[in-house]
């Protein structure tokens, strides 16, 4: 009884602990989404100077945030 109950233990302890590494970083962004959206800069110009292409960075930034 010991031995499937601690694989059965293990598996989900595994499945869980993954799981919550992803909320983790969903909290972490909406958290950072927050804190920008409070220092004067809006959610999605921080998005779109992240994920700026290399034509993009032609044009300064308007965040204002340095890479």
């Amino acid at each position: 009884m010991r031995t499937p109950a601690s694989r059965r233990r293990r598996r989900r302890r595994r499945g869980r602990t993954r799981r919550l590494g992803q909320r983790q970083q969903s909290i972490i962004i909406e958290g950072a989404s927050v804190t920008l959206v409070g220092k004067h800069t809006s959610y999605l110009d921080y998005y779109s100077y992240c994920f700026k292409t290399e034509e993009d960075f032609t044009t300064p930034p308007r965040t204002g945030f340095s890479p």
